[in-house]
């Protein structure tokens, strides 16, 4: 009766161990652009600037299309009044606004295009009609980037259930004490039965022949 959890136990464990994960895998996709550096003129007050910006698709399907303001320069980007920069997709619907500085390292995510085909964003940078002539002849300098990255569900058979040095150690804590368990289970299950046997052995129960005796009598 004790034999069997501890044989279920160590299969289980087993079966903890050499089964295989599953992980998540995001490759980045290379892609053509083109416009991802600008050069900005700042506009009259009141007034703004255009610009576009192109990303082509691979011809495998792609996901997770983003943009992102890397870095800005320029004093058109600073002090009380900075230009206003606006993101739209080629129908004219807005993906993000504000200055340089609130949406630089902003990950802004885009329609996908169909596959081998472009996606045009149009972009404007505005000056303050407040910031009259403080900013005349200045410009701006902005790094833009586009990315892409597919999601692959990887087999990884060699891995653990458990990631990281912390899951492994626990798993192996955890394969000690099962196997500790199971033995100690075993030698105190062996010296039952080794005690139950010289018990019997050492007293015997005289009832039991003379019942077998009078048995045979009355045959």
């Amino acid at each position: 009766m004790i034999r069997m959890p501890i044989v279920t136990l160590l299969v289980v464990l087993t079966a903890a161990i050499a089964a295989p994960t599953h992980a998540i895998a995001m490759t980045e996709q290379k892609l053509e652009t083109r416009g991802e550096f600008v050069s900005v003129a700042t506009p009259a007050p009141g007034h703004s600037s255009e610009w576009t910006m192109s990303v082509r698709a691979p011809e495998e399907e792609m996901e997770n299309l983003t943009i992102t303001l890397v870095s800005t320069s320029g004093t058109a980007v600073s002090g009380p009044h900075p230009i206003e920069i606006t993101l739209m997709d080629d129908e004219g619907q807005r993906l993000a606004s504000g200055t340089a500085e609130q949406l630089r390292n902003e990950v802004i995510f885009l329609p996908t295009p169909r596959e081998g085909g472009w996606l045009t964003l149009r972009a404007t940078a505005a000056l303050p009609f407040e910031a009259g002539d403080d900013y005349k002849g200045s410009r701006a300098e902005l790094q833009f980037r586009f990315s892409a990255a597919m999601a692959m569900d990887v087999a990884e058979p060699d891995q653990l259930p458990f990631t990281g040095a912390s899951g492994v150690f626990a798993l192996l804590i955890l394969a000690f004490v099962l196997i500790g368990t199971g033995v100690w289970l075993l030698m105190r299950s062996s010296r039952a039965e080794g005690s139950a046997e010289i018990d019997k052995q050492a007293h015997p129960r005289p009832w039991l022949s003379t019942r077998a005796e009078n048995d045979g009598n009355e045959s």
